[in-house]
């Protein structure tokens, strides 16, 4: 299994960001610094500014993890060196290749995984850790 690097090579990646558009769950991919490991990507933080979905920021200083197939977050934010021992860790996690967000979230080994994500949080929050 490959990981990922200890640094990044500031090289754009196609990033699935799940959204609500409409009162309808979407996904819109946008090509965004980052470095993807099947299941997850890190990235570049994308916000998007207003109601208009092709206006949205991206943030210098600030990475975070999302699921490559559904475009789900996964709620950690910080420096790459954060994001990415994180992001190695979670590789081992078999819910993680499941397809949705759904069928994680029903799964039986959910809250197993967010308590390991919250615990791993924690550990690591000197490496650059940041809330939302």
């Amino acid at each position: 299994m490959q990981l990922f690097p200890k640094s990044h090579k500031r090289k754009k990646t196609k990033v699935p960001l799940r959204m609500i558009i409409d009162g309808e769950e979407q996904i819109v991919f946008r090509s965004i610094v980052g470095v993807e490991r099947t299941p997850l990507v890190v990235h570049r933080k994308a916000s998007v500014k207003g109601q208009n979905i092709d206006t949205f920021s991206i943030s210098r200083d600030k990475w975070t993890i999302t699921h490559v197939f559904s475009g789900f977050n996964l709620g950690v934010n910080g420096s790459y060196e954060f994001c990415a021992i994180i992001a190695n860790r979670l590789l081992q996690e078999p819910i993680l290749y499941l397809p949705t967000a759904k069928m994680m979230s029903e799964h039986p080994d959910y809250s197993d995984t967010y308590q390991l994500i919250s615990s791993l949080k924690n550990a690591h929050w000197s490496l650059g850790g940041r809330g939302s």
